[in-house]
């Protein structure tokens, strides 16, 4: 499952908000508050063609880039099967 990490609307703010706990983002350097300088589009992220995000964030006056795969915890999902005739 995809997940960015954090609201999406930060790559549009340019700023991060909403950062998930224990996330990807979180454990690649990512923090709340900091000011998004580039980034992939939203539309990319939401159709899930991402295999790694790269952003160049800045903090405190220092500009550096996280590398992380975009993944969430495992979802169970279920499929239905038509019984054979």
């Amino acid at each position: 499952m995809i997940e960015l990490g954090f609201d999406l609307a930060g790559l549009e703010t340019r700023c991060v908000t909403g950062l998930v706990a224990g996330s990807a983002a979180e454990r690649a350097g990512v923090r709340e508050g900091d000011r998004v300088l580039d980034g992939p589009a939203g539309s990319r992220v939401i159709k899930g063609g991402l295999d790694t995000v790269s952003l160049t964030l800045q903090r405190g006056g220092r500009t550096f880039e996280v590398i992380y795969k975009p993944r969430g915890a495992e979802a169970r999902s279920y499929r239905w099967l038509s019984p054979s005739s």
